[in-house]
C-alpha cells in the first residue's frame, strides 16, 4: 500500500508524518542489550529513509552518547548506516561502555 505523506503533512495541525518500513533486531557479540533498528520513511523525496536505534551508545572516548539517524535513499542504506553508527562506537572491551534506552523508540 502506498501513502502520499506530502498530502497528509498538509492536513491542518499535522507537523510531521513517517511510515514504519520495518524493524530489525541484532544480537551483537558480547553486547548485553539487543539492538533494534526501526526504519522510517518521510516525505523527503531525495533521502526519505532513516533508521532509529532503540539504544544510544557511549564508550570512554565519547563526551556524550551517540545516536545515528541519518537520512538515506534506500531502506537498506538507512539500516546499514544506523547499524554501523552503533558498531563504530561499540567497544566490547571498554569497561565503561554504557547503553541508554531511547524512551520514545
Amino acid at each position: 500500500m502506498s501513502v502520499n505523506l506530502d498530502k497528509i503533512e498538509n492536513i491542518n495541525h499535522v507537523h510531521e508524518v513517517a511510515e514504519i518500513m520495518g524493524i530489525w533486531e541484532f544480537s551483537i557479540e558480547a553486547c548485553p542489550v539487543k539492538l533494534k533498528i526501526k526504519v522510517k520513511r518521510t516525505s523527503n523525496s531525495s533521502y526519505p529513509y532513516y533508521g532509529v536505534p532503540n539504544y544510544r551508545i557511549q564508550n570512554s572516548t565519547q563526551a556524550s552518547p551517540y545516536l545515528s539517524m541519518n537520512s538515506r535513499e534506500t531502506i537498506q542504506e538507512a539500516l546499514e548506516d544506523t547499524l554501523n553508527g552503533f558498531l563504530f562506537y561499540y567497544k566490547p572491551n571498554d569497561p565503561t561502555m554504557q547503553y541508554f534506552l531511547k524512551e520514545d523508540w
